[in-house]
């Protein structure tokens, strides 16, 4: 690409000149992060997926996640997003309706290769002194918050069932609002997280389980309760290296002005 006045357009996202985050492909080093399995309402679920997706179980199971990315390519921050998990031509995905960072090339990059609903948030990960890993994220009267006890290193297999290492697919919703009388697009993104964990000097993968409790308020900008989670079933608390990765879009609808 060539900007106007002769200027090379490196760079991959605009101003081209003096990009915000450099590419589709996201790496992370040293992530900390603490997982919290819950049962949502199926129906509630139903009401905000989009065309292509159904939901994957009655009850449905979900993931909150609070993460600490201390080193990426987008930059240090922290993150607070729910997963659903959904079908797709019989195919188990997550479907991501509600996901919060702390800067502003994650919140950029999510939004606009991915189609992640990024929105800025208070963030927190702390590992308190009564042996639990609180993580936190707080909108104007938004908050959820999400507590895990470990107890214990987690089984290998039990842990890359729901992150394996062939990576996990994940949908969102990419945007291009009508611009006065020009139509825009939605788009179905798929992409995937693959997750590498760190491991212990004993050969152990750096992932360990416990009981977890999940606290969800919600406003109206950030309805997060309506989902309808009925129970937090498991926790876990793990720490590793992460790539994110667009794989392609795989739906694809006209907006009008």
């Amino acid at each position: 690409m060539v900007l106007p006045g002769g200027l090379g357009g490196t760079g991959f996202s605009t101003p081209f000149h003096a990009p915000l985050y450099t590419g589709p492909v996201i790496e992370y080093w040293d992530v900390e992060a603490v997982i919290a399995l819950g049962l949502f309402d199926r129906a509630s679920v139903e009401s905000i997926l989009p065309e292509g997706l159904g939901p994957a179980g009655d009850p449905v199971l979900g993931a909150l996640w609070v993460g600490r990315y201390p080193f990426s390519t987008v930059g240090s921050y922290n993150e607070f997003l729910v997963a659903i998990q959904v079908l797709r031509g019989g195919e188990l995905g997550y479907y991501v309706p509600y996901i919060y960072v702390t800067n502003d090339a994650a919140l950029a990059a999510g939004r606009e290769v991915l189609g992640a609903p990024k929105k800025l948030a208070e963030i927190t990960l702390e590992r308190g002194v009564y042996s639990t890993v609180l993580g936190a994220a707080r909108r104007g009267y938004m908050e959820a918050v999400v507590e895990v006890r470990p107890e214990g290193y987690v089984e290998e297999p039990v842990i890359r069932s729901l992150l394996p290492e062939e990576g996990v697919d994940l949908y969102s919703i990419r945007s291009l609002p009508p611009a006065g009388e020009s139509p825009g697009i939605a788009q179905l993104v798929h992409w995937k997280a693959f997750v590498h964990f760190a491991r212990r000097p004993s050969g152990r993968i750096s992932a360990m389980a416990g009981p977890a409790r999940v606290h969800l308020r919600g406003s109206l900008e950030d309805p997060l309760d309506s989902l309808g989670l009925k129970a937090a079933e498991q926790g876990f608390y793990a720490v590793f290296d992460m790539q994110l990765k667009p794989v392609r879009v795989v739906g694809e609808w006209r907006i009008e002005p």
